[in-house]
């Protein structure tokens, strides 16, 4: 079975130079991201060395949510998932086997709360962000503010993951790292699979969930 990833739409963070507040507010706000980006690498490491029996680890992911569908349109918390070579329960001659492998969804272990640095400067962007970029309550379509702004979040968040990787933290046997969003046409998803793993990994992801871009 072939699922298909969407392709989405990435978006320039030049967006945040149309008006006068993102112009002021971006420079400060690279600083934030700054921090969002070793508060993700922190709370990944700890997250890491808290896994039991890590050496059986085969893959690892980070679920930001997706801004879109949640309630106040926000990305307001970090999920870390992972999966044991033994909580595969097909042999890798049957079909269904790179989704069970690879889709997130379908993981044993998914861990809440474990973010806190990160959650904290979440909710702290998420405020001032809100805050200068007013909307009417009934206006639900998504402008390219928004869609800016949950971009350079999720940039923060694979750099976070791409740190810790070059650090060696996750060993020789997880060989497959993701950020992930169910469902969803978000480009990180692709992205992030082609940037973190082996050209086989991202070979057998694709094979199945199908490349989008």
């Amino acid at each position: 079975m072939r699922r298909r990833l969407g392709h989405g739409s990435a978006l320039s963070l030049s967006a945040f130079g149309v008006a006068r507040w993102t112009t002021r507010n971006w420079r400060n706000g690279r600083r934030g991201l700054g921090l969002n980006i070793e508060a993700v690498a922190a709370d990944i490491r700890e997250h890491l060395a808290s896994i039991p029996s890590r050496e059986e680890v085969y893959g690892y992911a980070i679920l930001p949510g997706d801004p879109t569908t949640s309630a106040d349109g926000a990305m307001n918390s970090l999920v870390a998932a992972y999966n044991r070579v033994g909580d595969l329960t097909m042999a890798p001659d049957e079909t269904e086997f790179a989704y069970y492998k690879y889709s997130v969804d379908e993981w044993q272990h998914w861990d809440f709360g474990k973010f806190p640095r990160s959650d904290s400067v979440l909710v702290s962007l998420n405020a001032q962000f809100a805050a200068a970029h007013q909307k009417n309550a009934d206006d639900y379509e998504i402008d390219d503010f928004e869609d800016a702004y949950w971009k350079s979040l999720l940039s923060a968040i694979l750099d976070g993951l791409a740190t810790v990787k070059r650090e060696g933290r996750f060993g020789q046997n997880v060989e497959f790292l993701a950020i992930w969003i169910a469902d969803s046409d978000n480009p990180i998803v692709p992205e992030s699979v082609r940037h973190h793993n082996s050209s086989k990994v991202v070979e057998e992801f694709f094979s199945d969930f199908g490349s989008a871009g």
